[in-house]
Order: structure tokens, then sequence, then C-alpha cells
């Protein structure tokens, strides 16, 4: 949740950046070329947010754009009569697709989705076909099998119900508020796979649908809300291409790539890193199975990111990983170093088992000893990245070799055990 809130606050950070952007430029160019301006980032963002959507297969967001899209076009078709009470259909549409949208959204959200992109679009495409017949049997079928006059009859009593007057010029169907509120808690507080960044692009997209609405009449500020979330979807998603390049997803820790653009960074300063590897690894995995040996790789990735301050963990693959110390020098870590690999080889890890798998509710799968082995090297003058990592992935082998469960590190060419 902290996450969520976090993101959130950027978004939000997001939505006054470009709000106000936009609405400089509206100030500042004629109205011509604010329009331009305006179309021309609308089709960028529209079109990036999309193709991302497909690339990182996110049915979900990309039903949730394709609805907001629908949405502004059907906001550009209705506006100038959204205060016209002259005909039951002008009275009735817009409170009933206030009403409509947020109850549709949620139902397409919580449709579960499979591997495949296609098959669930078809069944959120066949929802929306059916709520579109459901808007045109209540605007257009009803009165006409009823008959008109009927409506006309109950015309001004409908207009002071369903609608919420703030001035002569400007009326708002209020009770549109409740279905929005509703749904938006009911999609935050469920228990979802979904990522930070993909949770907080669907609620604020539920955000600005509301906001649009609620704005329809003042065609600046509704192209303000329009606009600025398509283009905070669109950072958000980018956010998404980042954490899944850099960051392991097993872990929740940095990966190679991370590691190899930080060594990339460090390339003219001094630093020392250590390679880290689980003992026996293969036999845990076959003994308990996978799914034990990834909770292994998380418990034990947790405990060294929290206990080497000063240095950065990293999965370097598989079950290697690889603490990186920025501006220390061999002598200065070596302690701290030592200390946090023999904590972990000195705890005992409690492994789940799957649920409903465990007789007589036990509690925990086994009790099991994981040992570490490391390999330290520091960087000298001259020497590149990969050369000290090859340096420090000899001096683990030879940990390795020599009976594992220790520390190996070289210095001014030599190996040493660190006892």
């Amino acid at each position: 949740m902290k996450n969520y809130l976090l993101s959130f606050l950027y978004s939000l950070f997001y939505l006054a950046i470009f709000g106000l952007g936009f609405w400089g430029l509206s100030a500042v160019l004629d109205a011509k070329t604010y329009q331009t301006v305006v179309t021309t980032v609308s089709f960028f963002c529209i079109g990036m947010s999309f193709f991302l959507c497909i690339w990182f297969g996110q049915d979900e967001l990309f039903f949730l754009l394709f609805l907001n899209l629908i949405l502004y076009a059907f906001a550009g078709y209705l506006r100038p009569n959204i205060i016209d009470t002259s005909t039951y259909s002008h009275l009735i549409i817009f409170p009933l697709i206030c009403w409509i949208l947020p109850i549709t959204i949620y139902s397409l959200l919580k449709l579960t989705s499979d591997n495949s992109f296609i098959y669930p679009f078809s069944k959120k495409l066949l929802i929306l076909f059916s709520e579109v017949l459901l808007v045109y049997f209540f605007t257009y079928l009803i009165p006409t099998l009823l008959g008109r006059p009927f409506f006309t009859d109950i015309k001004n009593l409908l207009a002071s119900v369903l609608y919420f007057p703030f001035d002569k010029n400007y009326h708002f169907p209020m009770m549109s508020f409740v279905p929005f509120v509703l749904c938006l808690l009911l999609l935050i507080c469920q228990k979802t796979k979904r990522s930070t960044q993909i949770q907080t692009s669907l609620t604020i997209l539920f955000f600005s649908m509301f906001f649009s609405l609620f704005c329809i009449q003042s065609l600046l500020f509704f192209e303000l809300f329009y606009i600025s979330s398509f283009t905070t979807v669109l950072f958000l998603l980018l956010q998404v291409s980042h954490r899944m390049a850099f960051l392991d997803e097993l872990t929740n820790m940095p990966g190679r790539r991370a590691l190899m653009t930080e060594l990339k960074h460090l390339e003219k300063e001094d630093y020392t890193l250590a390679m880290i590897d689980i003992d026996f690894f293969k036999r845990l995995n076959d003994s308990y199975g996978h799914e034990v040996g990834d909770q292994a790789l998380r418990t034990i990735s947790a405990t060294l990111s929290q206990h080497s301050e000063e240095g950065t963990l990293y999965r370097y693959g598989g079950e290697e990983f690889v603490l990186l110390f920025p501006h220390r020098k061999l002598d200065e870590i070596l302690d701290n170093m030592e200390g946090t690999r023999v904590l972990v080889s000195n705890s005992d890890f409690f492994l789940r088992p799957k649920k409903n798998s465990s007789p007589n509710n036990q509690p925990y799968l086994a009790s099991i000893h994981i040992t570490l082995s490391a390999g330290v090297a520091q960087k000298m003058p001259g020497q590149t990245y990969d050369e000290v990592i090859n340096i420090a992935d000899k001096a683990l082998y030879k940990a390795k070799q020599t009976g594992r469960n220790k520390t190996v590190y070289n210095k001014n060419g030599k190996f040493f055990e660190l006892f």
C-alpha cells in the first residue's frame, strides 16, 4: 500500500505538471495553434500508450485507454447539447453514461486474463458492445415503446431528479458520483497481482474519466484532464518498462543489467564487489522443488540486502548475487561482507509449503541450513569492470573448490581465505 500511495503521489505530480503546461500553452498560443499542439500530443501519447500496453500484455489498461478514447469521441458529440433538456434522449443519455461507465470498467477489469491478449480482449469487446445496446435501449427504444408524450409530461421531474444545478448555466448528475467512488474503492482495495505502476495507471484513468465528464462543458478543462491522463499513463508505462529491464522479478532486487549500468558509471571510481553463491542450491531444488528454491532466493536476497548496509545487492543470475560497495576499498568492507555472509550461513530458513498441500496444517515444510560462498575483488587502476568481475568470480571458484561456506578475496594478484 505504501508503494501504491507513493506512486499515486508521483502521478498527481505528473498530472499537475502537464495540466499547468497545457494551461500555459492555452494562454500563450492562439486557439488554432493550441488545438494543433493538443492534437499532436494526443496522438503521440495515445499511440505510445496503446503500443506499450500490447507490448507488455496489459489488456486491462489497454481496454481502459480504449474506453477513454471512446469517452472523448462521445463527449465531442454530446458537449454542445449537454444541458439540452428539450428531448428525453438528451436528458437521459449523459446521466446514463455516467452510471454505466464505472460499472462497466470495474466489470471489465474483474475479468480474468490468461496468457493470450486476444481472447480476453474479445470478451471485453463483447461486453462493451452489450453496454452500447443498453444505452440505446434506455434512450431510444423505451421512449418508442411507451410513447414520447409520456416522457414529455415527466421531463421536468426527471431533470430535477437527475441533475444538480451548480448555477443556471451548469448542471451535473451528481448521483453518478456514487458508482465512480464505489467502483474505485473496490478496484484499489481488491487483492491483485498488478504492479504498482499499472494499479496507479488504472486509478488515474478512473479519476480522469470522472473529472472529464464533470468538466465536459468546458472544452479547455476537459482537454486538460484528458490529455494529462494519457500522458501520465504513458510515463507510468515507461516506468514499467524500466522496472522490467532493471529489476529482478523474483527477488525484486536490481538485476544484472542494473549492475552493469552502475559499474559503467563507476568506471573511473574505486569500488569493491563480492560475488556470492548459494552452496548446493541444485540439491535444494531437487529435494523440495523449484517453488521452495524460489522462496530461498527471496529470503536470502532480503537478508543480504537488509544487513549489508554499505553495499547494494544485485541478482547476477541463478543462485548468484553481487554486493557492490562503491567508493570503498577491500580492507574497508571485508568485515561487513563476512559478517553478512556468516549471518546467513548461521541462520535457519523455514520454507512454507504450497497452499492446501501441507498435512495436518503444518506451518512450514522444512527448516533448512543454507551456506554461502563469496569471492571479493577490488577494482585496481586501469582495470575494466569485466576484469573485476572475472577476478571476483575466480575468487568465488576458489571458495567453492576449497570447501565452500567461506570468503576468498584477491589482493595484489593473490587469493586469500578470510577466517
